[in-house]
C-alpha cells in the first residue's frame, strides 16, 4: 500500500509542475515521429487471494526493456504526443508455505500513451501520461505436482516524466509510470486466485525524431 501512495503521489506532483512551468519558445525538434528504447526497473505490488491460500505482500520485481513508436507536436511552448510501446519485463514473486510454493511472474507488455505537457525551456519537456496497457501475468502452484494459469491482464496507465533532446533530434528521457489492473481470476493447483496487481515503473529511455 506504500508503495501505491508513493508512486501516486510522484505522478501528481509531476502534472502538478505542469500548471506552474512556464512555456518556452517551441521547438521544432520536439515535433515529428521518434522511435526510442526503454530501460528500467518495474515492481508488481500484487494482492493474490484464494479460499485455501492466500499470497500477503507479494511483490512481483525486476528489470524492464522495451521499444517505444509514437509521434508528437509541440506549439507555443505546449506538447502533445501519442505513442505505443512493447515492453519486456523479468519480474518475479515466489514464496514458500512448507512444501507448497506459488510463484508470479510478469512478463510482456503491449499499451498506448497519451502524453501532455510544456516546454519550460526549448531542449526541456515536462509532461503527464495517460493511456492503456496490457500485461502478462503467469501463476504457477507447486504442490505434489506443477500447475499454472497466465493472462494478459488490461490496465489503466498513469505517470510522468522529463525529457531532453538536442538540435540533432536525439532524445533521453526519466520516466515513472503506474498501471493500474483490474482484478482478474487465475486457476492453479486446484485454486481459483483473485489477482489484483499495482505495477510501478521506472524507466530512462534513449531515442530519435526523424
Amino acid at each position: 500500500m506504500t508503495t501505491r501512495i508513493q508512486g501516486s503521489a510522484m505522478a501528481v506532483g509531476l502534472l502538478a509542475a505542469l500548471g506552474t512551468a512556464t512555456p518556452a519558445m517551441a521547438a521544432d525538434h520536439y515535433e515529428g515521429v521518434y522511435l526510442g528504447v526503454l530501460g528500467g526497473w518495474s515492481n508488481f505490488d500484487t494482492e493474490v487471494d484464494a479460499n485455501d491460500t492466500s499470497i500477503d505482500g507479494a511483490s512481483a520485481a525486476g528489470p524492464t526493456m522495451g521499444v517505444v513508436l509514437g509521434t508528437s507536436q509541440s506549439e507555443d511552448g505546449a506538447f502533445l504526443g501519442l505513442e505505443v510501446h512493447a515492453t519486456y519485463s523479468d519480474a518475479e514473486y515466489e514464496q514458500q508455505n512448507g512444501g507448497d510454493r506459488q510463484t508470479l511472474t510478469a512478463s510482456t507488455g503491449l499499451g498506448i500513451t497519451a502524453r501532455v505537457g510544456g516546454l519550460v525551456e526549448d531542449n526541456t519537456l515536462l509532461y503527464g501520461l495517460a493511456g492503456w496497457q496490457q500485461t502478462r501475468v503467469e501463476l504457477e502452484t507447486v504442490n505434489g505436482g506443477v500447475d499454472s494459469d497466465s493472462t494478459d491482464m488490461a490496465g489503466v496507465r498513469f505517470g510522468g516524466g522529463v525529457e531532453f533532446t538536442n538540435a540533432a533530434r536525439n532524445f533521453v528521457r526519466f520516466e515513472y509510470s503506474a498501471v493500474v489492473h483490474k482484478t482478474t481470476e487465475l486457476e492453479a493447483g486446484g485454486e481459483t486466485f483473485d489477482v489484483a496487481p499495482v505495477a510501478h515503473h521506472f524507466q530512462v529511455g534513449l531515442g530519435y525524431r526523424f
